[in-house]
């Protein structure tokens, strides 16, 4: 590959990269939904949630409850706020609390 190309090449990627950062970067992984199911000792959750912006279309799905997320006033029915985020190729919530609609 000719040094042209390549320095061409490398200057597309890195104007990619800081157009992706100044427009938003990667999405924030917000949701919101209704707890379908709870196992706290397995540290997961099934939640029925909306669009989630950037990550995924509505749907009914089992996540991976991050280690420091608290479980103490939630339950299967109760309307959540969360937030999700790809750790190692699985879809981990890493934030969750209850909702108040």
């Amino acid at each position: 590959m000719r040094v042209g190309r390549l320095v061409w090449i490398v200057a597309f990627g890195l104007a990619v990269g800081v157009a992706g950062v100044t427009c938003g970067g990667q999405p924030d992984g917000r949701g919101h939904g209704v707890v379908q199911d709870l196992d706290p000792e397995a540290r997961r959750i099934t939640l029925e949630h909306g669009d989630i912006p950037g990550v995924m279309k509505g749907m009914t799905m089992t996540f991976e409850l991050s280690p420091d997320v608290a479980l103490d006033d939630i339950a299967a029915g109760a309307q959540v706020d969360f937030r999700v985020q790809e750790q190692g190729g699985v879809y981990t919530v890493t934030e969750l609390q209850r909702s108040g609609s």
